[in-house]
């Protein structure tokens, strides 16, 4: 199986957001955790590290990875998952924006739908124009042209209210 470099970055994302929650759910101290894994045989871990590691401006090796995992009582497996609640938090905003885009997708097909209905409108309106001339149009025909005038409107508005509410349900960020 080959990694892409964004899953392997997500992983050392992981990595040191998990590092840091475990380290404080012991109660450690970045030192106190430096110290301890020093006393493990990493001795080129100083408090500064463990800072620069759980802001992602420092890379683990995977044997510094796994004695960090054992230090912190976990593996390094652990490491690297998700929590349950992120998870959790992942799959409902893939749901959200599943739903938004077939939202844009309805939005869409409706649009088009609309499009070709003016379309065809307006050639029937450039037809009878050509058949009639352009003089001046009875009052039923000038009430039809408004009728259309306005459909054209409302459909224009319907199509950009359903893209709106579709964006709206994609989740931030």
């Amino acid at each position: 199986m080959t990694y892409s470099s964004e899953q392997i970055a997500n992983e050392d994302e992981l990595f040191a957001r998990n590092l840091r929650r475990q380290r404080e759910s012991l109660g450690w101290s970045q030192a106190e955790l430096a110290e301890r894994l020093q006393e493990a045989g990493l001795a080129q871990i100083y408090p500064t590290t463990v800072s620069r590691i759980e802001k992602g401006e420092r890379i683990v090796r995977l044997s510094e990875g796994a004695q960090i995992a054992r230090t912190l009582q976990t593996d390094i497996s652990a490491m690297t998952r998700l929590l349950p609640e992120e998870a959790a938090e992942l799959r409902e905003a893939m749901i959200d924006v599943e739903l938004a885009a077939g939202e844009l997708r309805r939005a869409a097909t409706a649009f088009e739908k609309a499009q070709l209905k003016l379309l065809d409108s307006s050639s029937v309106l450039g037809d009878w124009m050509s058949a009639h001339g352009e003089g001046e149009l009875d009052a039923h025909e000038e009430s039809a042209l408004e009728d259309l005038v306005a459909a054209a409107r409302e459909v224009e508005a319907d199509a950009d209210a359903v893209a709106v509410a579709a964006f709206k349900r994609l989740p931030k960020g």
